[in-house]
């Protein structure tokens, strides 16, 4: 994370987090996981994200759609959708 703070503390940012009914699944010094409820609002979470992107605070990037409807990853072999 060249240009980053590598050891940034989540908590100011886990407060915003929280208001925008998303929630820190984990976080270390490098890698922070944000799960949206379905009540929140994705777009608004990645604004923000972006934003403190664009501050070098943190770098961000999201999964992508695997399965139409869901950002879950693809179930293994013999598990349900």
């Amino acid at each position: 994370m060249d240009g980053y703070k590598e050891k940034a503390s989540w908590q100011p940012y886990n407060d915003e987090i929280e208001r925008m009914d998303s929630w820190v699944e984990r976080a270390n010094a490098g890698v922070i996981c944000i799960n949206v409820n379905a009540t929140g609002n994705h777009e608004s979470v990645c604004s923000y994200l972006e934003s403190l992107e664009n501050s070098e605070i943190l770098e961000f990037e999201t999964c992508e759609e695997r399965i139409v409807g869901s950002f879950d990853d693809l179930p293994e072999d013999g598990e349900s959708v």
